[in-house]
Order: structure tokens, then C-alpha cells, then sequence
């Protein structure tokens, strides 16, 4: 869609409920994970003898990974962060990339480093829940950051160096007599 707010539910979905519902070990996923209560193991369901959590659970991953950096035009977007490299063709067929270093959300910086050069955009999601992001080129402050999508459109030298840095204070939301915690994206505690 273009949208940045769907990128921004598809990063709280995927650090709070599907990571919530693998198990540390990777080897199982459960049918539903209550804020509170027991975590329902999804085998036997819909009357078939098989776990459709287990088996469509790994597809997550992939989501998650096919929404992170994609290009569109002559803009190369990056919606999710995480380490790796990300590359893309633009629409006349350059094929353009970043090296991407973090440990988001644990850590509230990212650091991305062109591979190629060339002349194209570098669009970048802010997320919404942070209030005071920072992106620098260079060593450079950039103005005008702000939640949605940042751009930035110039000549791209390889090793130019790009680094997000989103402050992540933790922010208490108060709802029907319940308190929940989050840090940036991701949700502490509820009670």
C-alpha cells in the first residue's frame, strides 16, 4: 500500500504476538498467545490430525523478510531492521543494496551502508511510536526526520554510511483498568 503504518503493525505483530508464539528454540508454534492465561498448542486443529501452527508457522519469517527491503520506481525502501544485507533492482534494472548492521529492538541504532553507486533514493521508515529519531549520512545530521517514510535522494557513493537512531523510551498505556509497558516496538508487560 505505501503506507507506513502497515509496516509499523507488521513490526509490532511480529516482536510481540508471532516471536511470542515460537517457541525459544525455534521447534514449535503455538495456536494462540494470550496476554494472559495458558499458550494453546495448535495440534488436532479443525478436526485434522496435524499442527497447521507448526507447519504454516515458519512462513512468518519469510513475511516478515519480504516486507524488510524491497524497491519500487527509483527508491529503494527499508521498512524492517534488521542485520544483513538487503538489495533490490530498481525499476531501469539497477540493482542497488545496503548492508544493514543491528540488533533492533534490543538496540535503538542502525547502522546502513550503501554497495552501490549511483544516483536513486533511500527511503526509510521512522516508526510511529518513536518521538525524536535521528538519521545521519556521513557523520551528518539529516533534517526534517520524522514518523512515516524519510527520504533520502542523491548520489550514492559505496560505503556511504547511513545511521537511524530511534530512542525508544518506555511509555505506559492505561486501558479499562490495565496497564501495559512497551519499549518502542515492543510490549514489556501487562497487568
Amino acid at each position: 500500500t505505501m503506507d507506513p503504518k502497515w509496516a509499523d503493525e507488521f513490526e509490532k505483530t511480529f516482536f510481540n504476538a508471532y516471536l511470542a508464539a515460537c517457541r525459544p528454540d525455534g521447534g514449535e508454534f503455538a495456536m494462540y498467545t494470550p496476554l494472559s492465561g495458558s499458550r494453546w498448542h495448535g495440534q488436532n486443529h479443525c478436526r485434522m490430525h496435524t499442527n497447521c501452527c507448526n507447519e504454516n508457522g515458519p512462513r512468518g519469517f519469510v513475511s516478515f523478510l519480504r516486507t524488510a527491503a524491497f524497491a519500487k520506481g527509483d527508491a529503494f525502501y527499508l521498512n524492517q531492521y534488521v542485520s544483513g544485507i538487503a538489495e533490490a533492482a530498481l525499476a531501469d534494472g539497477r540493482k542497488v543494496g545496503f548492508d544493514v548492521y543491528t540488533l533492533y529492538p534490543a538496540e535503538e541504532g542502525v547502522q546502513i551502508a550503501a554497495r552501490a553507486a549511483g544516483k536513486y533514493k533511500l527511503v526509510l521508515r521512522i516508526p510511529a511510536w518513536c518521538r525524536k529519531p535521528v538519521v545521519k549520512l556521513n557523520d551528518k545530521d539529516l533534517e526534517g526526520v520524522k514518523p512515516g517514510y524519510f527520504e533520502i535522494d542523491r548520489e550514492w557513493q559505496a560505503g556511504d554510511m547511513v545511521v537511524a537512531w530511534f530512542p525508544m523510551d518506555v511509555v505506559a498505556h492505561v486501558l479499562d483498568g490495565h496497564v501495559a509497558f512497551t519499549r518502542g516496538p515492543v510490549l514489556l508487560a501487562r497487568d
